[in-house]
């Protein structure tokens, strides 16, 4: 007989508050004392749960964006202060909504003397005269094996 499930009203409803404060899985997994692969269990077998963790999950989300935004803009705290805009969260907002006018691009070019290209040419080797022999000897070889395999000309 299977073990009876750890998921319960109260650990599906701790779950989902864990959620909200921003645990992954993972963590969501050792806070209740199971297996990373128990919550994605649970999720499949208990499409309720399923939906709670998400919808709890999107919340915390939101959050997170919102505070990037306010970071992004300005804000005023509950206590009256003003914090201005922070670059940080200005150009990583920008990166992410608009990453066709704001992605870093980085270009490389080469060029020779006063932008000319650059003049690319093989090394030349001087061989000995015993190397340039024994080149023209596998050369020669070579050609002559290629006589050996070509199919006769019809």
């Amino acid at each position: 007989m299977a073990r009876p499930s750890k998921l319960t009203s109260i650990t599906a409803a701790t779950a989902a508050t864990l959620a909200k404060l921003g645990f992954t899985d993972e963590k969501l997994a050792a806070a209740l004392g199971v297996s990373r692969s128990t919550i994605s269990e649970w999720k499949r077998a208990d499409p309720d749960f399923s939906a709670t963790l998400k919808a709890a999950k999107s919340q915390a989300d939101a959050k997170v964006i919102e505070s990037l935004y306010c970071r992004a803009i300005g804000f005023t705290a509950i206590d009256g202060t003003y914090h201005p805009p922070h670059p940080t969260a200005i150009i990583f907002y920008l990166k992410n909504r608009m990453p066709g006018e704001w992605r870093d691009i980085t270009r490389s070019e080469i060029s020779g003397v006063d932008g000319a290209p650059i003049a690319t040419a093989a090394p030349m080797v001087q061989l000995s005269e015993n190397q340039e022999n024994a080149l023209a000897l596998v050369i020669q070889d070579a050609r002559d094996r290629v006589k050996l395999q070509s199919p006769p000309h019809l």
